[in-house]
């Protein structure tokens, strides 16, 4: 039986600011424990660090627990990495999981989360997106930030591209493993906040 960790940070949640307030865009840096997690992270920071810069505002990162990618990080233009830790997390529970990226979203209201389209990273993401009643677009390759998000997905195993519209007041998004090749674009030391 699974069980949620206490909330990881407890607020009222406000009404999101207008668009054009300044907020931290965030993104899930977690390998989420996959084999080949480390490698889709630094993808899906990528795609991030590449919307972030589009929307002229930060990168950040959501760390699950102990993350070995936390050194790498700052190597692909991290500002702040956010982390949310319990012992009932050091093991795969993608409900807690996502109720400590919940909790972060609640805290710093970020234009969009972002994370790797594993099987482990849509599966959190899915659970993000029920329990904060968001659209989510998994498997991205493309995406065209503005009130409503552009997205380009693959679908049906990438014999099909998919153009869809996102909108939410946060955009949850996955990135299609090996859509793009991980780019490095240092920035300074980030800030730690858990």
């Amino acid at each position: 039986r699974q069980t949620s960790p206490p909330s990881l940070v407890r607020e009222e949640i406000a009404p999101l600011p207008s668009p054009a307030v300044y907020r931290q865009r965030l993104h899930l840096a977690s390998g989420l424990g996959d084999p080949d997690g480390c490698a889709l992270s630094l993808e899906a920071l990528t795609f991030g660090r590449r919307l972030a810069t589009s929307l002229s505002v930060p990168l950040g990162a959501v760390v699950i627990g102990t993350d070995a990618m936390a050194g790498q990080m700052q190597a692909f233009g991290v500002a702040a990495i956010h982390t949310a830790w319990d012992d009932r997390l050091s093991e795969f529970a993608p409900a807690g999981w996502a109720q400590g990226i919940v909790d972060v979203m609640g805290a710093t209201s970020p234009h969009a989360i972002v994370a790797a389209g594993s099987d482990r990273g849509n599966e959190v993401m899915a659970h993000v997106a029920a329990k904060s009643a968001l659209p989510l677009a998994a498997n991205c390759i493309e995406v065209e930030p503005g009130d409503t998000y552009m997205v380009t997905r693959l679908r049906w195993g990438g014999s099909l591209l998919e153009e869809a519209r996102l909108s939410g007041s946060v955009k949850l998004l996955t990135v299609a493993p090996h859509a793009l090749a991980p780019e490095e674009s240092p920035g300074g030391d980030p800030v730690i906040q858990s």
